[in-house]
């Protein structure tokens, strides 16, 4: 499957690639008729009941999972990103984390007139450390610190966090890279403490330019609420202090 479904009639499905605009349509979008998407449920998990105008967009972190476009919330996804990094650098043998700070940005998506996807920033906010507005933002801890018998890293627990990092196809994500090979047990001097700069909405603000193409397309119907989920680029990054 591809990383964005749009479902729609057999119809549509079926002629929508005769529409004169068919070719602004991100080849990453999947077009399924709602009495096919059904056969699909053997291999990926897909809301139980779906409709004719629904968008699904692929899991960031699970490719076998695919969640409504407008339940697919930059809360829901950073705080999921954030508890994968935080998964790996435990293997790492991290002893604690603090935010220091973060950043919230809202964007509105258009079409330049060259077709490329434009960002008109609406609002853009920082917090710093110990403000409690960051919590409303971040839904997870400022600062935590992690219950590790040891500091230090074996090979055995650096190849499992080298294995997450795949599985969770973090593994294009340079900050995150970055961490994880300053932790390599093989180096001479390994990474003690460090502030790391993440961005945990790029995967799904990629996502949503994909899904932002269906608008190209006038025989898909889009509803008010599919179409200003998809319009909207909320990004959300942190600045973070991890200690080993």
């Amino acid at each position: 499957m591809k990383q964005i479904i749009y479902i729609t009639t057999d119809e549509i499905s079926q002629n929508y690639d005769l529409d004169a605009n068919a070719h602004k349509l991100s080849p990453c979008v999947q077009v399924v008729s709602i009495n096919e998407i059904n056969k699909y449920r053997k291999v990926i998990r897909i809301p139980r009941l779906l409709n004719i105008g629904d968008v699904l967009v692929e899991h960031p972190y699970d490719s076998l999972c695919y969640i409504d476009v407008n339940e697919m919330t930059d809360k829901i996804i950073s705080q999921s990103k954030f508890f994968k990094i935080s998964e790996i650098v435990c293997l790492l043998g991290a002893s604690s984390y603090e935010i220091i700070s973060t950043e919230q940005k809202t964007e509105e998506r258009k079409f330049e007139i060259n077709g490329e996807i434009g960002y008109k920033t609406i609002s853009a906010k920082t917090f710093w450390r110990n403000d409690t507005k960051a919590n409303e933002v971040l839904n997870f801890s400022l600062k935590d610190t992690y219950n590790n018998r040891t500091h230090q890293v074996s090979d055995e627990s650096y190849c499992a966090a080298l294995e997450k990092l795949s599985l969770y196809h973090l593994d294009m994500d340079d900050a995150i890279q970055s961490l994880v090979q300053m932790r390599n047990p093989n180096l001479d001097t390994v990474l003690q403490t460090r502030t790391f700069h993440f961005d945990l909405t790029h995967e799904i603000n990629k996502l949503f330019d994909i899904g932002f193409t269906l608008n190209c397309v006038p025989s898909f119907k889009l509803n008010m609420g599919v179409k200003r989920a998809l319009e909207l680029r909320q990004k959300i990054s942190i600045d973070i202090k991890f200690s080993f």
